[in-house]
């Protein structure tokens, strides 16, 4: 129920079954699906999962295969080169970005130095931070986010910087 204003378990419960789903919404009028079938992959804290699965103790999910290594520890960043099927695809965006917004040719953006030691010690704290027992789960599920998060902002800047310049 985290996204809609009712339960999904009865439907995650009837597709696990394999029982046909009806649904009858004003917009789309009667819709059915004869033979559903779902598969699902995410991730959770094993704190709460433990509270998730023994919340309602109605075997929900028992129907899952939960997987958790023991002792994980996060690494720091990767340092080494990146898989060339993403390089090629980044390549190609950045052709289309230069191509809209820029005058002179460039394989990539980079973080400045300077920016990049920022980013890269921040980065470090936050694994540190991560990786510490003291700090709950809630701040370590958004430190692990905002990591990710502080890449993607740089980029929308950088774009922000190409549009705007060109006024």
């Amino acid at each position: 129920g985290r996204y809609s204003k009712g339960s999904d378990k009865e439907m995650y419960l009837a597709t696990w079954s394999g029982s046909p789903i009806i649904r009858d919404t004003l917009t789309h009028g009667t819709q059915m699906v004869a033979n559903p079938f779902l598969s699902q992959i995410g991730t959770i804290q094993p704190q709460v999962i433990e509270k998730v699965l023994f919340e309602d103790g109605d075997g929900f999910f028992d129907r899952y295969l939960i997987c958790y290594p023991d002792k994980l520890i996060k690494p720091y960043p990767n340092t080494n080169d990146v898989n060339p099927i993403i390089t090629a695809k980044y390549l190609r965006f950045m052709k289309l970005l230069n191509e809209l917004y820029y005058q002179e040719e460039t394989d990539q953006l980079k973080y400045t130095a300077e920016a990049w030691d920022v980013v890269y010690k921040w980065i470090c704290e936050c694994t540190d931070k991560e990786n510490n027992p003291n700090t709950s789960d809630l701040e370590r599920g958004i430190r692990a986010k905002l990591q990710i998060y502080v890449h993607r902002f740089a980029l929308i800047m950088q774009l922000m910087e190409f549009g705007c310049s060109g006024i």
